[in-house]
């Protein structure tokens, strides 16, 4: 049977007699909430009773705790990338300024005021 706590959502596989049909009260390790689990009700046989005996060799307690969130890897990428363009750009514009004022002389008043002159 798996229990999952309805705060955290920590999941825990217990055998099937550990809980009673009439339910028992349950607490989770991660994070000390407490919950009333229902016990085990038998089915009619079926094929569903062909997928429980394959899962039945569980270990008795085995906690699944919630996959942490992703990393955020390539988000970084993405801003070192956007900086590195933004240094290269500025330096090509630095060493090419003169040719871009004669090309572009409203840019003359831009590179005064970024560079303060």
């Amino acid at each position: 049977m798996i229990l999952t706590c309805p705060a955290c959502a920590t999941r825990y596989f217990v055998d099937n007699d550990a809980v009673p049909p009439g339910g028992r009260s349950v607490r989770c390790s991660a994070c000390d909430t407490t919950w009333r689990a229902q016990g085990h009700v038998e089915a009619p046989a079926g094929p569903s009773d062909e997928i429980r005996e394959m899962h039945d060799p569980l270990p008795e307690l085995f906690s699944l705790r919630p996959a942490p969130p992703p990393r955020r890897r390539r988000s970084v990428l993405k801003v070192w990338a956007a900086a590195g363009v933004v240094v290269v750009l500025a330096g090509v514009t630095a060493v090419f300024r003169t040719e871009i004022e004669r090309a572009w002389p409203a840019s003359a008043g831009v590179y005064a005021a970024v560079l303060g002159e």
